[in-house]
């Protein structure tokens, strides 16, 4: 039996942890499985890390930039890349064009 456990965090796995992450918070990314089933033994084979980039708000932030007036961004789609995406895809394309939309201001960098 191969137990693959898949943990997400902000740093590598194989690396050293930051020096102001408090050692009581550092991962483990064994415990959870070992705790469940303790009478298994095993190894991980492998484990990833992921970054989620998100806004406070949880929407994207689609647009120009005060700092790059003349790029467009779309960034902070968290876990909602394929809407978000779709999303800025037709956003861009009409600020690209010069036409403005009502909805464009729910995702601008300002709000």
């Amino acid at each position: 039996m191969i137990f693959k456990e898949k943990r997400v965090f902000a740093w590598p796995l194989t690396g050293n942890l930051p020096s102001w992450l408090p050692m009581k918070h550092a991962p483990d990314e064994t415990s959870f499985v070992r705790k469940l089933l303790p009478s298994v033994q095993w190894e991980t084979e492998f484990a990833w890390s992921g970054t989620f980039g998100s806004t406070k708000d949880g929407l994207a932030n689609i647009g120009s930039s005060v700092e790059y007036p003349t790029c467009f961004f779309a960034l902070g789609f968290g876990g909602n890349g394929t809407t978000f995406s779709s999303i800025a895809t037709d956003l861009i394309w009409d600020m690209a064009r010069g036409v403005v939309t009502e909805s464009a201001s729910l995702f601008r960098f300002e709000r």
